[in-house]
C-alpha cells in the first residue's frame, strides 16, 4: 500500500453513478457560509492502461452542484489519502440511508462495492503538470 500523501497519476473514467457526498461541509465565501459536501467518486482505469479502480476525492461542491451529463474522463494528479479520524462530536455514518459525515475508506469501499483495499486519491492542483 502506498504511503499517505504519495503523489500519483489518475487517468480513467469516473463512475458518477456511485458518487458519495460527505456532508455537511461548509465553506465561507466572503464571510458568508455556503453549505456543501465533499464529493467522492470511483474512477475506473482506461482500457489498456492497467491499474485498479480508485476512489477520487474530487473536493468540495455546493449543495446545488450537479454532475455533468454523459461520461466524465479524468487525467490529473493527486495524493494518496486514508480515512479521516472523526471527532467525538461527529455523527456516525449510516451508509444504508446515504448519510455520510466523515471519510471512512473501508465503509466507502463496501458501499461502492469495491475491494476493501481500494486506494483513495485526493486531487491536487499542480499547474497543469502530471506526476
Amino acid at each position: 500500500e502506498p504511503d499517505e500523501y504519495a503523489r500519483v497519476l489518475v487517468e480513467g473514467t469516473l463512475d458518477v453513478g456511485r458518487t458519495v457526498k460527505i456532508r455537511p461541509r461548509v465553506r465561507s465565501v466572503h464571510g458568508t457560509p455556503i453549505p456543501g459536501s465533499v464529493v467522492l467518486t470511483p474512477c475506473k482505469p482506461r482500457r489498456g492502461k492497467g491499474g485498479k479502480t480508485v476512489i477520487v476525492n474530487r473536493g468540495w461542491a455546493p449543495d446545488d452542484w450537479r454532475e455533468p451529463k454523459g461520461g466524465v474522463c479524468l487525467k490529473t494528479s493527486g495524493v494518496v489519502r486514508r480515512s479521516e479520524t472523526p471527532s467525538r462530536f461527529t455523527p456516525a455514518n449510516v451508509p444504508a440511508t446515504d448519510a455520510w459525515h466523515w471519510i471512512d475508506r473501508a465503509a466507502l469501499c463496501a458501499a461502492m462495492n469495491l475491494p476493501p483495499d481500494t486506494q483513495m486519491v485526493q486531487l491536487v492542483h499542480d499547474g497543469g503538470k502530471y506526476a
